[in-house]
C-alpha cells in the first residue's frame, strides 16, 4: 500500500485528515499550470515628478572600465559555476519611453508598448521606472520591492 500523505478536512463536524500521492501529483499540476501564466505580478500606474532634483531611487553608477594590458599569462581553462537567476518582464502598456532599474541600478529603457526581459539574482528586488520628459519633470512607477524567485512579470500602466 502507498504511503498517505495527511491533509487536514472537515467531515461530518470533526476533523479529518485525507489525502494520497494523487491528489498531491494534482496540486503539482495546478502550481505548475499557475506558474506559466502570462498575467503580471503586479500592475503598477505611473505617478508625475516635479522638479530637476535628483531622484533617490536611482544610484549612480560607479563601475569604471578600465583598458587591460596585454598578459602573457592564459586565462584559466575553468569556467565559473552556474548561478541561479530570477527572470524579470517590464510589460510597457504605455506610450512612453521609460528607463528601467533594477536595484537602483539602470537596466535599459523600454519602447512604448513592448515588453523587455533580464535577469536578476533570486530574492529580494527593487524595480523602478521613470520615463522623463524634456521639461524637467517625470513620470514613475514604483519603487516596489518584490521577491523574485525564478520568474516576475511587472506591468507599467498609465
Amino acid at each position: 500500500m502507498p504511503e498517505q500523505i495527511s491533509w487536514p478536512r472537515r467531515v461530518g463536524g470533526r476533523l479529518r485528515a485525507l489525502a494520497s500521492g494523487a491528489g498531491l501529483f494534482v496540486l503539482a499540476i495546478t502550481i505548475t499550470a499557475a506558474q506559466t501564466s502570462d498575467a503580471p505580478d503586479q500592475v503598477t500606474r505611473r505617478v508625475r515628478l516635479r522638479g530637476g532634483g535628483d531622484d533617490p531611487n536611482v544610484t549612480t553608477d560607479l563601475a569604471i572600465n578600465v583598458r587591460k594590458k596585454p598578459s602573457d599569462v592564459a586565462p584559466p581553462a575553468k569556467r565559473p559555476a552556474q548561478q541561479q537567476v530570477c527572470a524579470i518582464t517590464f510589460d510597457n502598456q504605455t506610450e512612453l519611453f521609460a528607463k528601467t532599474y533594477i536595484d537602483g541600478r539602470y537596466s535599459f529603457t523600454i519602447r512604448p508598448f513592448s515588453e523587455v526581459s533580464t535577469v536578476a539574482v533570486p530574492g529580494s528586488t527593487m524595480l523602478y521606472a521613470r520615463a522623463e520628459f524634456d521639461d524637467g519633470s517625470a513620470d514613475a512607477w514604483g519603487p516596489i520591492r518584490v521577491n523574485c524567485r525564478t520568474k516576475y512579470r511587472w506591468r507599467l500602466s498609465d
